[in-house]
């Protein structure tokens, strides 16, 4: 009687062991599929983040490409057309095109987005995106200071702080990014802290 016992006690404990093997595959292939959905979505993001900072430079290249009196490409949206205030609106919308890609090379960076080999070939490092994202905000600060110094409508004044709205865009779909990364990594940790879940 001993032994029957014995042996259903065994055969019990092989079970529990199996189904424990079989909850910790499909643990791993749920969080594997976690894992790649996310990858999937951050590069998307990343992309359209990439996409619309390119977006935003264009309306300065816009305002590059005019002739004669340089005109808010946004007022003719809100009003009638106005013309900048600032001394020299092309230089203004110089140093905002670099405001604007330095941005975007902050975020390749931080993202470690290898275009084109651009991160494999210049050496690029994480240790690079302070010195970027403070560069884009005194670039991206320059033009909105001077327009406030001549006295401009708010119309132009926002104009002229799109890079530095296209800057703060970046730095919150990356804490968001990182705010999901840390949670799935959490997930993660706690995969094996609860037997059979």
């Amino acid at each position: 009687m001993e032994g029957l016992h014995n042996r259903k006690t065994k055969n019990i404990e092989d079970e529990v062991e199996v189904l424990d093997e079989q909850g910790k595959r499909k643990q791993e292939q749920l969080l594997q599929k976690l894992r790649d959905q996310n990858d999937t979505a951050n590069l998307t993001i990343q992309q359209g983040l990439i996409i619309t900072g390119c977006i935003a430079s264009a309306l300065f290249f816009n305002l590059l490409l005019q002739s004669g009196n340089a005109i808010i490409p946004i007022s003719q949206v809100f009003s009638t057309p106005i013309t900048s205030v600032l001394p020299s609106p092309t230089a203004a919308a110089i140093i905002s095109i670099i405001s604007i890609g330095t941005s975007i090379f902050a975020l390749v960076i931080k993202c470690k987005m290898n275009i084109f080999g651009l991160l494999d070939n210049l050496n690029l490092k994480d240790q690079y995106t302070s010195s970027a994202v403070l560069f884009s905000i005194f670039t991206g600060a320059l033009a909105p200071l001077i327009s406030l110094l001549y006295g401009t409508t708010m119309i132009e004044f926002i104009y002229w702080a799109v890079p530095l709205f296209v800057l703060g865009m970046f730095y919150t779909a990356l804490s968001m990014i990182n705010q999901v990364q840390e949670s799935l990594e959490e997930l993660e940790r706690s995969k094996y802290k609860y037997k059979g879940a």
